[in-house]
């Protein structure tokens, strides 16, 4: 049996909803032997109490299913408060995934994970085609809200596997390219492009499939699950609102409203970030 532990190395944070969390992973075996009455087994545990003998014996890959939920305001010209439909669109495609769910795979060598948890977005804002944001006299204030889950667990490999698959990864991330790679029997993708930046990437939308990949996976997972969760508010209309409230209207197209005074430019949608603990499941 083993246990995860995952470490925040840092934190950053923007207006507007911009933010990025980095988490190291950590696996050690548990030493389930030592209540074992056994003088031959309490002398193996005893000797397996060296952290080095441990940690070179931990390899394999732990597990993640990413659920990241947003919801998305804006302040548009005739004064009304209008939900957001498509953040994509409202960004020209500059922040993606808002709403979107995934596996992805961290190869975990000597105990350590060789990649973190490293995850993010920008601004949520109206964009220019250049990619540049629009000047704030612009660009439609917004306020929202992210909610970005993971649940994790440990399935150990030999070491050999673990080192063909950090060896394919760095090759994919410095070509950008997408490569397809048979990993605990399941396909995933390498594309550096896609959520989990280069690191093994898995969707599905069908219910079905998805059911089947939880089972495979679970089955070969030798830890007990945790889930750590961020939450990423941020609120640039209402100190600058009048009597207008948050209706029904969903839409992707809103332009700026017109203020007096440069009101737009005094804006400040501040970005709060909070961290739930890791509970295990």
């Amino acid at each position: 049996m083993y246990e995860i532990k995952v470490i925040l190395e840092s934190s950053d944070k923007n207006p507007w909803g911009e933010f990025k969390v980095v988490k190291r992973l950590d696996v050690k075996r548990l030493n389930v032997a030592a209540r074992s009455k056994s003088p031959a087994a309490s002398a193996s545990a005893a000797r397996s109490k060296s952290p080095a003998a441990k940690a070179t014996n931990v390899c394999g890959f732990v597990v993640q299913y990413v659920t990241k939920k947003t919801v998305v305001y804006a302040l548009c010209e005739d004064n009304n408060v209008r939900q957001i439909s498509s953040i994509d669109d409202f960004t020209s495609d500059r922040v993606k995934y808002m709403n979107h769910s995934y596996y992805e795979l961290f190869p975990i060598l000597n105990g350590k994970s060789i990649y973190n948890d490293s995850f993010s977005n920008g601004a949520v804002l109206r964009y220019s085609k250049r990619g540049s944001l629009w000047i704030s006299d612009n660009n439609p204030p917004t306020m929202g809200k992210i909610d970005q889950e993971g649940i994790m667990y440990f399935i150990p490999d030999h070491k050999a596997n673990v080192e063909n698959v950090i060896n394919i990864i760095d090759n994919s991330t410095k070509k950008r390219s997408s490569i397809l790679m048979n990993i605990l029997g399941i396909n995933w993708d390498l594309n550096p492009t896609m959520p989990a930046n280069g690191l093994p990437y898995m969707e599905t939308h069908d219910p079905d499939v998805k059911k089947k990949l939880e089972s495979k996976l679970e089955s070969l997972s030798n830890s007990k699950h945790i889930k750590h969760t961020v939450t990423v508010v941020w609120d640039g209309i209402k100190p600058y609102k009048n009597t207008n409230s948050v209706g029904n209207n969903t839409s992707n197209k809103c332009n700026p409203i017109k203020e007096k005074n440069n009101v737009s430019n005094k804006r400040d949608g501040t970005t709060i970030i909070a961290y739930n603990e890791i509970i295990p499941l």
